[in-house]
């Protein structure tokens, strides 16, 4: 009986598989987007040709103002061993959402008793449309990846609880931590066992428990100082009032396990409420009696274990990330749901128990699991490419000033430059403190030649954002071309401060040729190479230079490498000075 228990098991986990596939497999040839792909992935030099010099790099910076240093060398080794493909990010991170549901299984295997209840539960984790972020968008596979070694600890753990220290444990929660700064919540989540399930005294407990929690208070300041240094803390006293904040915050607890149940309008991006006539959405305003409401469920039910460690489980692992310290521009995000959900799935199992009949149990999950899976395909679908991401948000919101942004940057890619200054221009009228959309309208201005229209729109973002790297870089740009070498090396100075890139490398090193510092021409154009070796007008520049102080021979091997990278002016050059 136990062996067709467990034969019976096995072929629902791989049903559930195959219908993820089924659901997923669009997905496999989505594009990368500019939602922060391209710093973490396809413009991050640091994970292109690793070596230990780019390795130490990894593991002492911050990317998009998070410190994930294990996720951002698996990125580094998958373009190492397959290429900057978006293929590759999409199949992989399918690959360990389905190790993460067998994860899952193994961890309610050691809370459920009966095999025949936590299949529901897996299947749900694994197809639930709410996943597809996590999983479809490239940038939040560190998401996928510190949730695995976030279940892998737990695991652990629970092979001996008793244990005073587990170096195992230990080791999967560093990673766990190293991979994403949300897993500070693992020794909270521990704790919660050892009380709850265990019966154990919380203080002994906490004591046992002393080492992971002053590994999370370190990680969790390098992340507050790290957001703090990117820009991405929010000062929301700003556009609320104390209670209007008071109701954000109640609608981030409540909005997570709503969606779970009824997950009937998602989006790619949830922005902060816009008031009309002073007022929220009712839902805002509903939001602190919906959260009495579940709290008082959980009160009432609080005997079964379960539903208080699920609870538990749940508000444990969104409150790294609710907005009680407000980060980013989004008031919620459904990838913040992929570990927390979890949570949910074991606080509501005790229903599971009502169906008395396994075969309606079974019936009822195969159809549920079916809807899912088509809704996630969908969801999918929304993942393709820059434009269909924002015309779903715009579709369900049109008042969200970063999706005319970023709908503008896919306009100005595709040479559609009056659309994207009409969208830079909307993004400005919605959200006059959103320094972005007047860097990038600059830029329209800039091309068209309106250098007084271009800085006065980077004058505007630098005041909004004064550590705007590439709004300071492209006023040195306007300051560059009106021969005001001064002041754009000040800007660039700045820009290179926060942002140390090869574009603003190469325009110092372009002043510093102008005003005939060469040594230190050379040092900017050198590092500029360092970071990208394939920059055909540093190369060019270089050449300018080493002509100038070195010798022609040293100057014209320059342009050579400049003429191969199909620079014209060099290749002008090699015929002038090179024959």
């Amino acid at each position: 009986m136990v062996l067709i228990e467990k034969k019976a098991t096995s072929a629902f986990l791989i049903f559930i598989a195959f219908i993820a596939l089924g659901a997923y497999w669009s997905s496999f040839s989505n594009a990368f987007t500019h939602f922060d792909d391209q710093i973490q992935i396809t413009e991050n030099q640091d994970i292109v040709k690793m070596n230990w010099d780019k390795l130490k790099t990894i593991f002492s910076s911050t990317y998009v103002g998070m410190y994930q240093p294990v996720s951002t060398l698996i990125y580094g080794l998958l373009i190492g061993f397959l290429g900057i493909k978006p293929a590759v990010f999409h199949v992989f991170s399918f690959l360990l959402h389905l190790l993460n549901g067998w994860l899952l299984f193994l961890l309610l295997k050691q809370l459920i008793k009966k095999e025949l209840y936590i299949i529901p539960l897996v299947g749900l984790f694994v197809l639930h449309p709410m996943q597809v972020e996590s999983v479809s968008w490239a940038s939040a596979t560190s998401n996928i990846i510190f949730t695995t070694f976030y279940l892998s600890a737990i695991l652990s753990f629970l092979k001996n609880p008793k244990r005073t220290f587990d170096p195992s444990t230990f080791s999967w929660f560093i990673i766990a931590c190293l991979s994403k700064a949300t897993a500070i919540s693992l020794p909270v989540v521990l704790l919660a066992y050892l009380v709850v399930i265990k019966k154990k005294s919380w203080i002994t407990s906490f004591v046992q428990l002393l080492p992971y929690f002053l590994i999370s208070v370190l990680i969790g300041t390098i992340t507050i100082l790290s957001r703090e240094s990117a820009e991405h803390l929010t000062n929301l006293s700003l556009s609320y009032s104390f209670v209007e904040r008071g109701l954000i915050f109640c609608y981030t607890i409540v909005f997570y396990p709503l969606q779970y149940v009824f997950p009937l309008e998602l989006s790619t991006f949830y922005s902060f409420p816009n008031k009309v006539n002073g007022t929220f959405s009712w839902i805002y305003y509903a939001a602190p009696f919906i959260l009495a409401g579940i709290a008082f469920l959980v009160y009432r039910f609080r005997k079964n274990q379960l539903v208080l460690f699920g609870a538990l489980f749940y508000i444990i692992t969104i409150g790294p990330v609710l907005q009680l310290i407000p980060v980013g521009s989004q008031v919620v995000t459904d990838r913040y749901v992929y570990l927390s959900g979890i949570g949910i799935l074991i606080a509501l199992s005790p229903l599971l128990s009502l169906i008395k009949q396994p075969k309606a149990l079974l019936i009822a999950s195969v159809t549920c699991f079916l809807g899912l899976a088509f809704y996630a395909q969908h969801r999918t679908t929304v993942w393709q490419s820059d434009e269909t991401i924002w015309a779903d948000v715009l579709e369900k919101d049109e008042f969200v000033a970063q999706a005319w942004n970023n709908k503008g940057i896919t306009a100005a890619k595709e040479g559609k430059v009056a659309d994207a200054e009409r969208y830079y221009t909307r993004a400005i009228q919605l959200n006059p403190q959103y320094a972005d959309p007047y860097t990038n309208r600059g830029n329209i201005y800039a091309a068209q030649g309106k250098s007084e229209a271009a800085l006065k729109d980077f004058n505007m973002a630098i005041k909004l954002k004064p550590n705007h790297a590439d709004a300071l870089f492209n006023r040195a740009n306007e300051f560059i071309k009106i021969g005001d070498f001064n002041t754009a090396l000040e800007d660039l100075n700045a820009s290179i401060a926060i942002k140390p890139g090869t574009d603003a490398l190469t325009n110092r090193g372009l002043i510093y040729i102008q005003t005939q510092k060469w040594e230190l021409a050379l040092a900017d154009l050198n590092a500029s190479l360092e970071i990208n070796p394939r920059n055909t007008q540093a190369y060019y520049l270089r050449a300018l230079v080493k002509y100038q102080t070195i010798g022609a021979t040293a100057g014209c091997a320059d342009f050579q490498e400049a003429a191969n990278l199909g620079d014209e002016n060099a290749k002008q050059a090699l015929i002038q000075y090179c024959r």
